[in-house]
């Protein structure tokens, strides 16, 4: 019989190695669907799908019917992982089970979500025989070339000429371990994505969610030179106490959000409410989301990072215009004549009348010339032209002298934005209109007028969002909304030797005017003023605006009117806790028969603490009836 030759022993002895080979191996022989099964239910027993460390990982709010922010379906592995944790959670486990193709590892779910996997791994202590790890080649690069050991939050503060910037911007610089400069290191931050200018239609499409945002990578030195010394702004970097493992897991969360966009709002769901989200899933015990208000300024963001105790030191550094202001600070004014010369190009030749001054006072002219030149490039071209024939000449001047480069130190601000007034604030008045008394409530989300507590602001400048004031008279028993703005916004930038910049204010609203026939009546304005402001000494300046109005009511012949004079005024930025606004205007209604408009207005206020402060207004007005003065005395709460 042949049952029992060589061939009949061959194949027994190798039907017992494949029975043995994939007895060791229960994965391979179908127990990978109990091992998944397993984890399941262990994650379920262990309550991890409704954790904060899940919910963060989903950008979830920690409420259970909470709805993710990501809404991209894209991000998630179950349908119905955008409003359910825990179907998500098992979706997870499963696709970490799913088989590699050769080549393409970095595409599997273990690659795409690395978060995910080292959290779930640590959490559920993954057997390596029964889920085998993938390898991720371009994950590994990636983190290797970030170096991530802690983290940095940046701040550039207000830009009132961009109304995407006008609150300031929040990102975050990756601090590493490679003995590099800062400047060179990597950044994260979320923004909308679009390719529209800055405008009118950029800031309405960004309110009402018109955009959709992404988180993004880049280099700090590209922010720095886009913010400081482009948009002139200055930029406060707060070093967050985050481990090393802490960045790394938040850089390994930026990994996989790079299929995930989320709806853009501008005053909410903006830079800073997201960047807040990413340091949650950092260390899911600071929960500032939640703690976020209506309005995610970013200044009132850094506010709740600072609060929570993660913040462990700030480095300040100052934008373009106030490095050449602190360069030119002891300098003649027939210094700083020479300083404009050079940067406008009117000293072409390669002789220039020094008048006697040292090596070291030429290098310091030359110096503000060519930061002098640099900043009037950004304001007019918002871009800097290193082929210009008159940089090229300034730095072959600057390259004669055998000095060294002087740096300039600008001490940082005795209080920094976010340790200024609350930027909400509410307000209790009482007045008399004329010969009738009233009472006044008013409410304020964001963020800071001229009159407010000065510290930590930026001096002239207002941003007004979304205010408003009720006011209800006791003799005719009448509530009314005297004033709605939509968006107040006043720069009163100053001139001086070297800078001139634009002053400017607009407005867009509704407030209570005077008529003839009817009496008060709400009307809508939309207004705009382009002028000048000047110093006078510390703290004060005085400025000039010429202002035009577009006017809507039904008492006009067109239903609108057109206004146009002129603003100009006197402003005290808090000494010794008081301030002062003194402003005369006048006006011309091309629309409405001789008509003319005219105020003169003193505003007072009194610093009381840094969240409280008292006013009393004067106001003696003239709109379309008989003059009448109107007193209110207000008390002011920010927080």
């Amino acid at each position: 019989m042949t049952c029992c030759g060589p061939l009949f022993w061959w194949a027994q002895l190798c039907s017992s190695l494949l029975v043995f080979f994939f007895s060791s191996f229960p994965c391979l022989a179908g127990d990978a669907d109990i091992y998944q099964q397993q984890l399941v239910e262990k994650a379920e027993n262990l309550r991890l799908w409704q954790s904060r460390q899940w919910r963060a990982l989903l950008h979830m709010p920690l409420a259970e019917s909470g709805e993710s922010r990501i809404d991209s379906p894209g991000f998630f592995l179950s349908a119905n992982g955008v409003h359910n944790p825990t179907a998500e959670g098992a979706a997870t486990l499963a696709s970490f089970f799913d088989p590699t193709s050769p080549g393409r590892e970095d595409v599997h779910p273990q690659c795409r979500y690395p978060a995910r996997y080292q959290w779930l791994k640590t959490a559920l202590s993954f057997d390596s025989e029964l889920l085998f790890e993938q390898r991720c080649p371009q994950l590994t690069l990636w983190i290797d070339a970030m170096d991530p050991v802690g983290a940095t939050l940046i701040f550039p503060e207000a830009y009132l000429n961009n109304p995407a910037s006008m609150f300031g911007h929040t990102f975050i610089r990756i601090e590493q371990n490679n003995g590099r400069s800062a400047l060179l290191a990597p950044s994260v931050g979320f923004a909308a994505i679009t390719d529209e200018q800055p405008g009118v239609g950029y800031a309405v499409k960004g309110l009402f969610g018109g955009y959709y945002g992404e988180f993004t990578t880049g280099l700090y030195v590209d922010q720095v030179r886009a913010y400081g010394a482009l948009e002139n702004r200055d930029i406060y970097e707060y070093r967050l106490g985050l481990t090393a493992a802490e960045a790394t897991f938040l850089l390994l969360h930026v990994w996989e959000l790079q299929r995930a966009t989320f709806d853009y709002f501008f005053i909410d769901e903006n830079c800073s409410y997201q960047l807040l989200a990413l340091l949650e899933v950092a260390r899911p015990s600071l929960d500032c989301t939640a703690q976020a208000r209506f309005a995610s300024i970013p200044v009132e963001t850094i506010r709740l990072v600072t609060a929570a105790g993660l913040v462990d030191g700030v480095a300040y550094r100052p934008s373009k215009r106030n490095v050449l202001r602190q360069r030119v600070q002891s300098s003649s004014y027939q210094q700083k004549e020479l300083v404009m010369a050079l940067a406008s190009g009117g000293i072409a030749d390669k002789t220039v009348h020094w008048n006697g001054e040292s090596d070291d006072l030429r290098a310091e002219i030359l110096e503000a010339s060519i930061d002098l030149f640099l900043y009037e490039q950004a304001v007019t071209h918002g871009k800097h032209d290193a082929d210009s024939p008159v940089l090229r000449h300034l730095l072959s001047l600057r390259s004669q002298l055998q000095v060294p480069p002087r740096r300039v130190a600008v001490p940082m601000p005795a209080v920094r934005p976010d340790q200024g007034h609350g930027a909400a604030r509410i307000s209790s008045s009482v007045g008399v209109d004329a010969t009738d008394a009233f009472f006044e409530v008013g409410l304020r989300p964001a963020l800071h007028d001229l009159l407010d507590p000065g510290p930590g602001y930026i001096d002239g400048a207002q941003i007004d969002f979304l205010s408003a004031r009720l006011r209800y008279y006791g003799e005719q028993n009448q509530l009314r909304l005297q004033t709605l703005n939509l968006l107040d916004i006043v720069s009163l930038a100053p001139m001086d030797t070297l800078v001139n910049p634009v002053s400017w204010k607009t407005r867009i609203g509704m407030q209570q005017m005077r008529y003839t026939d009817v009496g008060d009546q709400l009307t809508g304005q939309a207004s705009v003023g382009l002028g000048a402001s000047k110093n006078l000494a510390k703290k004060v300046q005085g400025f000039f605006l010429l202002e035009g109005d577009v006017l809507v009511s039904d008492r006009f012949d067109y239903g609108w009117n057109v206004n146009l004079g002129p603003v100009v005024g006197v402003l005290s930025t808090e000494v010794d806790r008081w301030s002062f606004l003194l402003q005369a205007r006048a006006g011309y209604n091309f629309l409405h028969y001789d008509s003319r408009i005219w105020s003169l207005q003193f505003i007072q206020a009194l610093h009381v603490a840094e969240d409280f402060s008292l006013r009393l207004a004067v106001t003696r007005e003239q709109e379309f009836a008989d003059p009448i003065t109107e007193t209110v005395f207000s008390m002011c709460w920010y927080f």
